[in-house]
């Protein structure tokens, strides 16, 4: 059996550069991508390391708390649709155990350093959307701006998720996530050192490995971008697997 090849990690410093040869390749290299199953990762961006590790730190600490610590931000209270979610709360795949992760919508008002470097870490993360949305439409031979007026007040939220390893007794079929695509524009995600999302190559109906890329983010296309492109652009299945613990 052939086996597909991942998607692949692709240099975003061509799209702020002036060399129009390394552009023009970038470009094809992201439509490529989009045709096939809208996933692709990318260095090169302009988040710095420094932040990602801050965040990621603040982030290790808030799913270190003890749970009703965590509950006393708990998003099923909150009519805005932000706060803690438990583990197991959520369902992605039909059929399948719940998901095994605990995830946050926002950040705690009282611990000012979480506060301050989620909202460091959702600016950087927001500009890196727009330019990765300008990018799309220059691969659809467009203006760089063609989907500018959708990013302006868009509703754009930063989620952080913690997938705790697979505990030796459960259920086979038991995800990290459920197999499921994205019902926004497009999804930027930036995994740790353990890596576990997998997508499906349709053609040959397996389940592709996206290995955790120091730095890198993976974007993935989802439901809405890919019904604004008539479906040309594909949306993907894709899932977390878990690790025994």
């Amino acid at each position: 059996m052939v086996r597909s090849q991942e998607p692949p990690i692709l240099d975003f410093s061509v799209f702020y550069g002036s060399d129009s040869q390394a552009k023009t390749k970038l470009l094809q290299d992201v439509r490529e991508c989009c045709l096939k199953n809208g996933f692709f990762q990318i260095t090169g961006h302009r988040v710095s390391r420094e932040l990602q590790r801050r965040t990621m730190s603040c982030v290790e600490r808030f799913f270190h708390l003890q749970l009703e610590e965590k509950l006393k931000i708990d998003r099923s209270q909150n009519p805005f649709n932000r706060g803690y979610e438990v583990m197991q709360s959520h369902m992605s795949q039909p059929g399948s155990s719940p998901d095994l992760k605990e995830g946050l919508f926002i950040a705690l008002d009282d611990l000012e350093e979480f506060k301050r470097t989620t909202m460091e870490y959702y600016d950087a993360v927001f500009q890196l959307a727009k330019d990765i949305i300008a990018l799309l439409a220059l691969t659809m031979n467009g203006d760089g701006g063609l989907f500018a007026p959708y990013t302006d007040g868009a509703v754009a939220t930063l989620r952080y998720l913690h997938y705790p390893p697979k505990p030796p007794k459960t259920y086979d079929n038991a995800r990290g996530c459920g197999a499921h695509r994205d019902y926004s524009g497009i999804t930027i995600l930036l995994q740790d050192e353990v890596g576990a999302l997998q997508v499906l190559d349709e053609p040959t109906g397996q389940w592709l490995d996206i290995k955790s890329t120091p730095g890198a983010y993976v974007v993935n296309l989802a439901n809405l971008f890919s019904r604004m492109t008539n479906e040309t652009y594909k949306s993907a299945l894709h899932r977390s697997s878990i690790r025994l613990g």
